[in-house]
């Protein structure tokens, strides 16, 4: 298997890991996912908890 190929394994066997069975699917700095077509306000909200919390 060629090292491309295998990589993308490995993403995809992590992405299962943490329960990503939709797309599109954002993470955000592995504390917190959204799943599916969210407005940008949600994806805005997420953002900026995740950044309120790596700031403490």
């Amino acid at each position: 298997m060629s090292s491309k190929k295998l990589l993308i394994k490995n993403i995809e066997q992590e992405s299962r890991s943490w329960g990503i069975t939709a797309v599109p699917t954002f993470v955000f700095d592995r504390k917190a996912v959204v799943q599916g077509a969210e407005a940008p306000e949600v994806l805005a909200t997420e953002i900026k908890r995740v950044l309120a919390a790596t700031e403490k």
